[in-house]
């Protein structure tokens, strides 16, 4: 049954940059065209989902729908009342589909010279208590399947719910939006303050959807998940790159007075793109301070003040070539020591850091170790 659900993965994939034609659903329905090989058989509409995810499976016979699927059709999947039937709804680009039974009723279509195969399967129609059949051959099971740019300009926006974690919005100017993704105002921020996270999209966007089209290597590491904050006491939704998500704070006490060691993540993408690797883009997490009531990022003693592009904060990243985290923090004097170690491709690596208060925080790095031969 595993290797089936391969298979069908398999063959929705390789349509992820087509247009669907509603004209290539009238091709003809062959019987028994699609191939399992041998020893494999089909799953039926009565297979259960624990027969298919095995002991991960903790929903009851009734929860079919976690068995998440995306559209991969340019223009769209159509959804029909039964296998063939009339159409009733129209599925968008990188929309998520959630199947509730896998039928044993196949087509082959013929789509740009290309031969589709499938299953009519049962899906949920959103925001309602319907279900329709779609053709499975233009549905995947993996975001890597779909094409960034498209995303940014053909699928609706979809927010998922972030359980109402601690952030930081960063000061400045930033627009605001509605929840189609339209700018619809904007807000000034004096300072880094304290917000509750409360959802954000499921896919990585540009601000600007033109910005997909016209410069999308070279904008693509400031893509970002757009973001619904609690901000005053308003429920506001902002470009990610704007928003930190706290995912540990740590008390210290420096020169007598408390102090917050935090650790935060961003919405803005600095991940591998959804269809590319190497991109150059980094993920990892911020280091803030947070003293006298004030958030600070730690700057780079090092750096260049005067130039602003060249004054770096202390990050620690996560790529293709390896990641770097910190801790061990301790406070001696007027000083706080930490450590930091480094895993690479070729081996692995350390190096510890000063951070201190010089009107603002800054931090200077020292005693840095590589070991290639322990690489995996």
């Amino acid at each position: 049954l595993f290797l089936f659900l391969i298979s069908i993965i398999y063959l929705s994939c390789n349509d992820s940059k087509k247009t669907h034609s509603p004209k290539a659903e009238t091709a003809q329905v062959e019987e028994n065209t699609l191939e399992y090989g041998a020893g494999e058989e089909d799953l039926q509409v009565d297979t259960m989902p624990e027969e298919v995810y095995g002991d991960d499976f903790e929903g009851d016979e009734s929860d079919y729908d976690v068995l998440g699927f995306f559209v991969t059709a340019q223009g769209g999947l159509l959804c029909r009342d039964a296998p063939g039937g009339e159409v009733i709804y129209k599925f968008s680009y990188g929309e998520e589909v959630h199947i509730k039974e896998v039928t044993d009723e196949q087509l082959t279509i013929i789509d740009e010279g290309e031969e589709i195969s499938g299953n009519w399967v049962e899906v949920y129609i959103p925001d309602s208590a319907l279900t329709g059949y779609v053709f499975d051959g233009f549905l995947a099971s993996m975001t890597l399947d779909l094409d960034p740019i498209k995303i940014a300009t053909l699928t609706p926006a979809f927010f998922i719910d972030v359980s109402d974690e601690e952030g930081l919005l960063l000061d400045g100017e930033h627009y605001t939006y509605d929840e189609n993704l339209n700018m619809i105002g904007e807000i000034e921020v004096s300072k880094i303050s304290d917000i509750e996270i409360i959802d954000a999209t499921r896919f990585e966007r540009p601000e600007r959807k033109d910005v997909a089209i016209a410069n999308y290597w070279e904008e693509h590491c400031e893509w970002a998940n757009f973001v619904t904050i609690k901000y005053n006491g308003k429920e506001i939704i902002v470009f990610g790159e704007y928003v930190l998500q706290i995912t540990s704070n740590e008390e210290l006490t420096y020169k007598s007075k408390k102090i917050d060691l935090i650790h935060a993540k961003s919405f803005l993408t600095k991940t591998g793109t959804l269809i590319h690797e190497l991109s150059g883009c980094s993920a990892g997490y911020d280091f803030l301070i947070k003293s006298d009531n004030e958030y600070s990022f730690v700057q780079d003693a090092e750096s260049e003040v005067e130039d602003p592009d060249k004054v770096y904060t202390l990050f620690f990243d996560e790529n293709e070539y390896g990641s770097a985290s910190i801790y061990d923090e301790t406070v001696k004097n007027d000083t706080i020591f930490a450590k930091v170690s480094q895993h690479f491709q070729e081996g692995v690596g350390a190096y510890k850091l000063k951070i201190f208060k010089d009107g603002g925080w800054h931090y200077i790095e020292y005693d840095t170790t590589r070991d290639y031969e322990q690489g995996n």
